[in-house]
């Protein structure tokens, strides 16, 4: 499994998937509409969160961090997918609201067990593992 990262594209109107193996640090190695990641992590740079509050534009500061099974591309068409059989949660991350990735309920998310990450919205399994 690639060890990826990935992000909102405004430009393109997709995914951009960022590797985060050694030998390609940082470099583009592919766009998508939705991706599954295991065991993710959002992550949220907090000078680019900043500038976006100062300059009022967006730039790429936010990315969920996870390992993609083959880079094998997923789409998804129910929303309310379950994970393992673990129910999902929807998870957001607005700048100008938080400074984190956020549920529902505005309460942080730093990780997960599974994240499908779509154009529109990130679907995860926040369970606790035992």
């Amino acid at each position: 499994m690639q060890q990826v990262a990935i992000y909102r594209n405004l430009q393109k109107n997709c995914l951009s998937i960022q590797s985060r193996e050694r030998e390609n640090y940082g470099k583009i190695i592919g766009y998508c509409k939705s991706i599954f990641l295991k065991r993710p992590k959002f992550v949220v740079r907090e000078k680019g969160r900043l500038r976006v509050l100062k300059e009022g534009r967006k730039n790429v500061h936010a990315f969920v961090v996870g390992r993609c099974p083959d880079l094998k591309l997923w789409s998804w068409q129910d929303r309310d997918i379950k994970m393992g059989g673990n129910p999902t949660t929807k998870v957001f991350y607005n700048p100008y609201k938080y400074s984190t990735f956020v549920d529902k309920d505005g309460n942080p998310v730093y990780k997960a067990r599974a994240v499908l990450v779509n154009t529109n919205y990130i679907q995860a399994d926040i369970t606790k593992e035992n």
